[in-house]
């Protein structure tokens, strides 16, 4: 199991600022270990079972996480998960004789993804309309939302 978070509490002189750090806290680790239960986050997070609760709470109200029952063992547990309402992320990999652009939920699935040649002498700052005409296609042959995109990267060679 691994053990505590450790990192230091920020703003520990300020209420508002630990609550954020401990959100912060929270969400972090639920992106890395979805499905954990509150005893679980309590553990990891080293916060108390009765701040994870209330932070959690405060989550799920906000939209952020979802809590649903679960089982460890025989004993009934809330697991925690990160909420996914439809974001994605879009991936954006340049060679140079090819681009690849992949759409991803924020679990990691890939929802579409697609390779092109790049065209011959081809340069970024010359001309960024191939890549949103790449990304347009791509959204629209799986009827993804690009308004629903909450980060973008791009890998560029040296």
């Amino acid at each position: 199991m691994p053990a505590a978070d450790s990192r230091p509490l920020a703003g520990s002189g300020n209420p508002q600022a630990l609550r954020a750090s401990n959100r912060d806290r929270v969400v972090s680790l639920l992106t890395g270990e979805p499905g954990l239960s509150q005893a679980e986050l309590s553990t990891r997070t080293g916060l108390s079972p009765a701040s994870v609760s209330s932070l959690v709470k405060e989550l799920a109200s906000d939209g952020i996480v979802d809590v649903r029952p679960g089982l460890r063992g025989r004993r009934r547990v809330s697991e925690v998960t990160l909420a996914w309402r439809g974001e994605t992320v879009l991936a954006i990999d340049l060679g140079h004789r090819r681009a690849r652009m992949a759409i991803a939920d924020l679990s990691g699935t890939v929802l579409a993804e697609s390779v092109d040649d790049l065209p011959a002498n081809w340069h970024l700052h010359d001309d960024a309309s191939f890549l949103r005409d790449m990304s347009a296609r791509l959204f629209d042959a799986d009827t993804n939302d690009s308004d629903r995109v909450v980060v973008a990267a791009i890998g560029i060679p040296a």
